[in-house]
């Protein structure tokens, strides 16, 4: 899905402008385009909120300054935490997830 999402390099208007960000996409992409597959299978979708609260036009604004390098580290469990100390980033990104209200809608049954 990744792979088909994105055809070519990372769309500005899509990822935002944030150089350092956009070419780590740009680089996973590019791994990724090399290892992914797929089955044939019935596939059940769950939900992430509305599409709405998803936000998907403006939510990468809120990564201006995120360098996933720098930011994020891979804790002892295999779970992301933060690297640096931006309290004003981090709550961004906490609000950002709250906001999309993801257990407010009912996981779809697969046809």
């Amino acid at each position: 899905m990744a792979d088909g999402f994105m055809q070519g390099p990372p769309n500005p208007v899509i990822f935002g402008s944030n150089p350092r960000l956009l070419d780590h996409y740009a680089a996973w992409h590019a791994r990724a385009a090399r290892a992914t597959g797929f089955v044939r299978q019935t596939a059940c979708l769950l939900e992430h909120g509305s599409h709405e609260d998803r936000q998907h036009c403006t939510r990468h604004g809120r990564l201006d300054g995120f360098v996933p390098e720098e930011d994020i580290v891979v804790n002892r469990v295999g779970a992301f935490d933060w690297a640096t100390d931006k309290p004003r980033f981090h709550r961004s990104v906490e609000l950002y997830f709250d906001s999309r209200r993801e257990d407010s809608h009912e996981p779809k049954q697969p046809a």
